[in-house]
C-alpha cells in the first residue's frame, strides 16, 4: 500500500506541465492567425481603394469628340481602360484588369495582389482579389 502512494507523489506536476505546453502552442497559433489576418485586412483595404480609384479614373474618360460634335455622352473606351489600369495598379505588386462597357458607361476594375504573410502558418503567400464597378456620371439633362 505504501508503494502506490510513493508512485503518485512523483507524478504530481506532470499534468500541469503538459497543460502549459499545450496552452503555449494554442497561444502561439492564435498570435500567428491574428497577425496573418491583420496583414490580409490591410492589404485587402489597399487593393479595394486602388480598385475604386481605377474605376473613378476610368469613368472620367468622357469621349469629348462624341459629346461636342454629336451630343452623345459616352466613354472613350481606350482612354478609360488606360486610365483605369494606370490608377488601379500603380506599382508592380498589383495586377489590374479593367473592363469598359461603352453602351452603359460602366467601368469594372479587378485588382489582385499576392501578399507575403508575416507568420506563414497556412503558406508563405496569400492571394487577394477585389472587384469594383462604377458608372460615368454626366451632368445636366439627358439629350432627347
Amino acid at each position: 500500500m505504501a508503494r502506490a502512494g510513493a508512485d503518485r507523489l512523483g507524478e504530481s506536476g506532470q499534468t500541469l506541465i503538459m497543460f502549459v505546453i499545450a496552452m503555449a502552442f494554442v497561444f502561439v497559433s492564435l498570435i500567428a492567425l491574428v497577425g496573418d489576418a491583420d496583414t490580409m485586412m490591410v492589404h485587402y483595404s489597399r487593393a479595394s481603394a486602388l480598385a475604386l480609384i481605377g474605376v473613378q479614373a476610368g469613368a472620367s474618360a468622357v469621349d469629348l469628340d462624341e459629346l461636342y460634335n454629336h451630343g452623345r455622352r459616352v466613354l472613350n473606351q481606350g482612354e478609360a481602360t488606360d486610365r483605369c489600369n494606370t490608377a488601379a495598379a500603380p506599382t508592380p505588386e498589383f495586377q489590374a484588369t479593367c473592363n469598359v462597357d461603352v453602351v452603359t458607361g460602366t467601368v469594372t476594375a479587378t485588382v489582385q495582389e499576392s501578399v507575403s504573410l508575416p507568420v506563414p502558418v497556412f503558406g508563405l503567400q496569400a492571394p487577394i482579389s477585389v472587384t469594383r464597378q462604377g458608372r460615368a456620371v454626366f451632368g445636366g439633362a439627358a439629350p432627347g
